[in-house]
């Protein structure tokens, strides 16, 4: 069943749905809202997509979001989770038309316009489960930090170039503003917020997050799924793969693919005949123009990839000795996981999240040369290369969707129960 609910609506979603009674506190039956604002078919959504399949079987859920277009048929197909419509409703949510488009710099009212919300069908639900950050639900709940949401302060910390380079990401008169109008839409109030049982992307987050809010948060890998169907069918053995790197994400200054381009240039000046794909959407255009300039320049070794599907990224992955990822404090990477999953040997920028997934020193850089100094020393040692294949072979599990979704349920039954 698909319902909407906003501050005027056109369905009572309280008539549809009373609150809980007796029996279903005693377990079987409860209510569980996963709240996921909108969908941008990143890695945010991969963590909704999986809550909602790790959840549908024990309780009764439903999906809350501003989102007209999602669906769970696409989800699906775009995630590999199995999401069934008869376990699991949609409950579509109203809010003003500058909050329902997919506009990063309303982001802050938009989460506290759905907490709005939130608290309104409190009584509606026995356990809210955010998959989008810090959410204050009126009463303790369960939510999932990618990066935490409230605490600008701490990201100039960072000087992380994704926050710099906008002034609504600076401490200024009109940011205090535009928190205090979003906190009085809510009514927020931070300690509601930390009462939450908080679960975060990686080990790096969890350090980010305690040192803005002084509490510890637990660490749950995103989930990163690959099916064994397509790891047997695109991932070639080590001798038949390409001599060659893959680099993906949206084409944008923060991805730093300039300097990926430049240490690929200074690796095959060193003799050794690698190219490059660069997988991912056009972001910034300025940027993405450079980016296509410097495709035409070096025609034989770059590739600009902008179009493919995923069993096509997939199949590139399998065919590929190495990956590169060039962000900076990138808060996991589902991109590298993917890689490892693949059989790929990633090279990244030693900050963020990312450096968890791989957990080898050989394959961590800080700069351009220290990347091609470190890349020539695994192209010049075979048994070296052997050596961290094995390494990141063994840490695929890590991240795997079956341990994702027994995490979520422990969590749950445990916050239920307690």
């Amino acid at each position: 069943m698909m319902a909407v609910y906003g501050d005027s609506c056109l369905f009572s979603y309280l008539s549809l749905y009373p609150s809980c009674g007796e029996d279903q506190m005693k377990g079987l039956g409860l209510r569980v809202a996963v709240v996921h604002p909108l969908f941008g078919w990143g890695g945010t959504e991969s963590v909704c997509s999986w809550v909602l399949q790790a959840l549908q079987e024990e309780y009764k859920v439903t999906l809350l979001t501003l989102d007209e277009k999602v669906n769970f048929e696409r989800l699906n197909k775009f995630y590999g989770t199995s999401i069934d419509p008869e376990k699991v409703e949609i409950l579509r949510l109203r809010a003003p038309i500058l909050l329902s488009d997919n506009m990063s710099r309303f982001a802050v009212l938009r989460q506290h316009y759905v907490m709005r919300l939130c608290k309104k069908l409190n009584d509606n639900f026995d356990i809210f489960f955010s998959t989008y950050n810090e959410m204050d639900f009126g009463k303790p709940g369960i939510q999932y930090v990618h990066f935490p949401f409230f605490v600008g302060y701490e990201l100039s910390k960072l000087k992380e170039e994704t926050y710099s380079r906008v002034w609504y990401h600076k401490p200024n008169i009109v940011r205090s503003i535009y928190e205090i109008i979003g906190r009085k839409i809510s009514n927020f109030d931070i300690e509601n917020a930390l009462r939450n049982l908080t679960l975060v992307n990686s080990l790096w987050t969890a350090q980010i997050f305690e040192s803005a809010y002084k509490v510890k948060p637990e660490v749950l890998y995103p989930p990163v799924f690959v099916s064994s169907y397509q790891i047997e069918r695109y991932s070639l053995s080590y001798e038949k793969r390409e001599n060659g790197f893959v680099a993906i994400g949206r084409i944008e200054p923060t991805k730093r693919f300039m300097e990926i381009i430049e240490i690929v240039k200074k690796v095959r000046e060193s003799g050794f005949d690698v190219h490059l794909h660069i997988v991912g959407k056009p972001g910034e255009q300025k940027y993405y123009k450079k980016i296509v300039e410097l495709s035409r320049l070096h025609s034989d070794w770059l590739f600009i990839e902008t179009d493919m599907d995923r069993e096509q990224l997939l199949k590139l992955l399998g065919y590929h000795k190495y990956g590169i990822h060039g962000k900076i404090n990138e808060h996991f990477g589902i991109a590298i996981a993917e890689m490892v999953k693949l059989g790929i040997l990633p090279f990244v920028h030693n900050s963020g999240g990312q450096v968890e997934i791989i957990d080898a020193n050989e394959l961590k850089y800080e700069d351009i040369n220290e990347a091609v100094r470190k890349i020539l020393n695994v192209l010049r040692n075979p048994l070296l290369e052997r050596e961290l294949r094995s390494k990141i072979n063994n840490r695929a599990e890590n991240f795997s969707e079956t341990a994702f979704m027994e995490k979520v349920k422990e969590i749950v039954n445990r916050i239920t129960f307690k």
